[in-house]
């Protein structure tokens, strides 16, 4: 890296911007950072706990490591995730990545409104 600091999205600065965002725009929603190999974020309200990545340009690993970490979120939280979610923070996803997380069952969102509304879909299928 020339010149000094990355420029552009980092993994830690989304992360950051969700919490901050969240906290401001959807506080019925509390966002957790959670620093464990296959998870950033952990999000609950509504009834429901989902587990969230942040990758910039995902790979076929960051699908893999997600899907493993249901067994040790449900572990750690005495509670099963409603949802698996890779957040792309630069809105390109390749397409081999795209399919493989369709057949594994984790949802890709690339915005914070995105992520919102998924999470009131998800929220709305749990509730009577």
């Amino acid at each position: 890296m020339a010149g000094g600091w990355p420029r552009g999205p980092t993994k830690c600065g989304t992360r950051t911007m969700l919490v901050k965002w969240f906290k401001e725009k959807a506080p019925r929603y509390r966002v957790i950072p959670w620093f464990s190999l296959g998870t950033d974020l952990l999000i609950e309200g509504r009834g429901l706990l989902v587990g969230v990545e942040i990758a910039l340009v995902p790979g076929v690993e960051d699908v893999e490591a997600l899907a493993e970490v249901k067994k040790l979120i449900e572990k750690e939280w005495e509670e099963k995730p409603a949802a698996l979610i890779m957040y792309v923070s630069s809105s390109i996803v390749p397409p081999d990545v795209a399919e493989l997380a369709s057949s594994k069952g984790i949802r890709i969102v690339k915005s914070p409104e995105e992520l919102e509304q998924l999470l009131d879909e998800i929220s709305n299928q749990f509730s009577p």
